[in-house]
């Protein structure tokens, strides 16, 4: 899977705690992101920090090449925060978790932000070093800055928000069927957001325009859910 990597602000230290001796080992930590706040006005300036909700979360060797390098899934809570369970038994100079603008890990969620391209975006960890098959690693909080990896991660928040939207609606979010695939770039060029049945594509300036990204779902809600498109 290609990816586009993220920039993260670390808010916690790395934390290797040694454990019996077996194999098993926990990657765990959270994330947020940056928000930037809005009213009918506009933007006020304010930003909060929002957690990362339901994101696949891969625990990986940075070291390694293709099918190598993947060590464990896992996906974010409903608070950003995760706790993979790792089997491995080696001893590895890097081990890193890589959070992903998709939701393949949540069993009714099919939401994902890619690049125009279709490349998943990837929020990385810092690297837990010399790390044993037996040592916990807490990543502590991980935020996705404004302008450095948070619009992604924006873009997703309001792609589960309208999935649960539709399940107050409906009784349940949209299936694999319908699939929802959100496609923005800051440097794309695309000056417009529009939707053609299941993808929405964002203009470049589009980040953190909740109410853009909701409008072009709102087309998608049409397509899938309404008896006409018009």
């Amino acid at each position: 899977m290609r990816r586009y990597a993220l920039r993260l602000a670390l808010a916690a230290a790395v934390v290797s705690v040694a454990l019996p001796a077996y194999a098993n080992w926990t990657a765990s930590g959270q994330i947020l992101y940056q928000h930037r706040e809005w009213d009918q006005t506009g933007f006020t300036g304010s930003i909060v920090n929002l957690p990362v909700r339901y994101a696949d979360v891969e625990v990986i060797d940075p070291n390694k090449n293709g099918g190598m390098r993947h060590l464990a899934w896992g996906k974010t809570d409903a608070s950003g925060n995760f706790s993979v369970l790792v089997v491995d038994s080696s001893t590895r100079a890097k081990v890193r978790a890589v959070i992903l603008t998709q939701t393949t890990q949540t069993s009714d969620l099919f939401v994902k932000v890619t690049t125009p391209g279709g490349s998943v975006y990837a929020a990385n960890s810092p690297d837990a070093l010399n790390h044993g098959p037996n040592t916990n690693v807490n990543w502590g909080t991980l935020v996705a800055l404004a302008f450095g990896g948070g619009e992604p991660f924006n873009i997703l928040d309001r792609a589960v928000y309208g999935a649960d939207f539709i399940k107050v609606l409906t009784g349940s979010r949209p299936n694999s069927a319908k699939l929802v695939t959100f496609k923005w770039s800051s440097t794309s060029g695309n000056g417009v957001s529009s939707t053609s049945g299941n993808t929405v594509s964002l203009r470049d300036t589009a980040g953190y325009d909740d109410t853009v990204i909701l409008h072009e779902w709102s087309h998608y809600i049409m397509t899938n859910y309404s008896k006409s498109s018009n």
